[in-house]
């Protein structure tokens, strides 16, 4: 900050590197100074709020760092699956359909999309949403088709 100087800019510093549970006390005890001296700069240069800013600062670059570095791991996974999925392709087509059962087939298909959805991120189980359905409007027979309708929905009718 303008008219700060290099000292108490130094100060600043290292109060900022003691990270969130940094205090006035060591900032005295590193420089030989009392703590009021520094707790009068800490107050003229605004150290808190500004210490709460580098906070932030270098929260975002870890994250940024680590979205990156997910970003990467799932572009490798993603590759590496890819390499699985070929060669299980080619294993595949070299096995006779009358050593392969249709079951095992599937389950192959199964296991190759599972893995392959996994690798970019992708949900690999069913997930369900309940709605609470308000029936109470509804008249007898109204309920007897929902029922028959549900039925069939399920697989039961």
């Amino acid at each position: 900050m303008d008219g700060e100087g290099d000292g108490a800019f130094e100060r600043l510093e290292f109060y900022c590197s003691l990270g969130p549970g940094r205090s006035l006390g060591e900032v005295a005890t590193r420089y030989g100074v009392s703590v009021r001296t520094v707790g009068n700069a800490s107050s003229a240069w605004r150290w808190a709020e500004r210490a709460s800013a580098w906070d932030d600062s270098q929260a975002e670059a870890r994250a940024r760092v680590h979205i990156s570095e997910a970003e990467e791991l799932a572009r490798e996974h993603s590759r590496r699956w890819k390499i699985i999925g070929d060669k299980a392709l080619e294993a595949f087509e070299s096995i006779q359909s009358s050593e392969l059962s249709p079951r095992d087939a599937l389950a192959m298909a199964d296991r190759a999309t599972h893995y392959q959805r996994l690798g970019i991120g992708e949900a690999t189980e069913r997930t369900e949403t309940r709605e609470h359905l308000d029936t109470s409007r509804l008249s007898e027979e109204q309920l007897v088709q929902l029922h028959r309708l549900l039925a069939i929905c399920r697989g039961d009718g």
